[in-house]
Parts: C-alpha cells; sequence; structure tokens
C-alpha cells in the first residue's frame, strides 16, 4: 500500500503537464505498524461522528485515527488485445472508501452529477472511459483502469475537509506503488523516455494519468 500525506491548502498547484523542470511530489510506502494484521484488522470500518456533519462509516487506521483506508482495484477484458487483436480491450474501475452493512454496492459512471437520482454507497465501480483527461484516445489496459480507480478515489470527496491527515491506497499492483513512491521523479527527468539500452527511447505508458494523478495530489 501507499499513503498521501494531505498537504496544506496554500499551496500553489502545478499545471497538469509534467516536463523535465517539474517539481514531482511522490507518495509514501505505507508500513503497517502490525505486519501479521490484515487490511482489514489494520482499517476496521468505524463509524466518525463530527461536529456539524452527519455519522459516515470509514476504514479507520487502529493505530491512527487520522488515517483511512481507500481500496482500489480494476480490470481489463482483453488486456492488450492478447485475446483478439480484432476487438477492442474493455476496462473498469472501482474503489471502496466504506463497507456499512446491508447496505448494497451501486454501479455509477463518473462524474456523478450525471446520475443524481441514484444512491451512492461505499463501493464505486465505473467504466474505464476511451478518452484520457487531456482528450487523447488510448487503448485500455488493466494497469490504466487500476490507475484510473486511484485518482477518482481521491477525487471523489474533499478527504482533507473530513479531517484526516493521510490517505493510504490499498492496491495489489506493484505498478501503481512503485510509480507512485519511487519511479515518477524518475520517468519525469527523463522525459518521459525509457533509456535507449533495449527499448530504444520508447515511451513510458499512461503519461497522461500519472499527471492526473500528481495534479491530484498537489489539489488535496
Amino acid at each position: 500500500a501507499i499513503f498521501l500525506a494531505l498537504p496544506d491548502t496554500d499551496h500553489h498547484p502545478s499545471t497538469k503537464k509534467l516536463t523535465r523542470r517539474s517539481r514531482v511530489q511522490p507518495a509514501s510506502l505505507f508500513y503497517p505498524e502490525d505486519p501479521t494484521l490484515s487490511p482489514e484488522a489494520h482499517f476496521p470500518l468505524q463509524t466518525v461522528r463530527a461536529p456539524d456533519r452527519p455519522v459516515h462509516p470509514r476504514f479507520v487506521n487502529r493505530f491512527n485515527s487520522r488515517e483511512i483506508l481507500l481500496v482500489v482495484d480494476g480490470s481489463c477484458l482483453n488486456n492488450g488485445r492478447h485475446a483478439d487483436k480484432s476487438s477492442p480491450p474493455i476496462g473498469g474501475s472501482s474503489f471502496k472508501f466504506n463497507n456499512s452493512p446491508g447496505v448494497p454496492s451501486a454501479a455509477v459512471t463518473l462524474p456523478l452529477t450525471q446520475h443524481p437520482e441514484q444512491r451512492i454507497t461505499g463501493t464505486i465501480a465505473f467504466p474505464l472511459e476511451q478518452e484520457g483527461p487531456q482528450g487523447d484516445v488510448i487503448d485500455h489496459t488493466s494497469n490504466r483502469a487500476k490507475l484510473r480507480a486511484v485518482i477518482a478515489a481521491l477525487q471523489f470527496r474533499a478527504w482533507s475537509g473530513e479531517g484526516w491527515r493521510r490517505v493510504v491506497i490499498l492496491t495489489d499492483l506493484e505498478y501503481i506503488v512503485m510509480g507512485a513512491t519511487q519511479w515518477l521523479p524518475r520517468w519525469v527527468s527523463r522525459r518521459w523516455r525509457k533509456p535507449k539500452a533495449g527499448r530504444q527511447g520508447r515511451k513510458y505508458a499512461n503519461r497522461d494519468l500519472w499527471e492526473e494523478l500528481q495534479h491530484t495530489v498537489e489539489e488535496l
């Protein structure tokens, strides 16, 4: 898992394009207080109460009441066009921020304002958009679906407005963990091109989503 420390509100956000001169704010790896605990035990569902706000369930760190857990996932049918070269891949993303007993999950399409009649529960699922945040049409992949889920989870609410100091993202994809905590500054400094030895300077994938994620982190 990775965690994101919520920055002060008086920061100066950068543009979404990350160039070689951009300052990149990487996330940090999350190290559990008790490695023997499962994520569910480390972040049990708790009912949070705050003045002038309705009670709401959240996955709260049992060792730090200012940290919450967001669970993200994504998948892609015909990933990489391996099953059928003629059919486009179809991806989907989801995230979970609570698991209230007796409350069913709901599949919705972002932005949520398009479906005001649909009840929003603790699990949000949506199809991966064909266009990226900058308007480019890009083939779906499982990596892209899971990365999109991280962005959607962070953008879903003003988490710092609820009083949280850190948001922990739970993912099973090393590409996201290492990319967000270590690789992104290196990719930016290399102008998004892989070392020429081996791959002849091919571009790193999903630049648009990584730039959107970085912008989202700075806007939290």
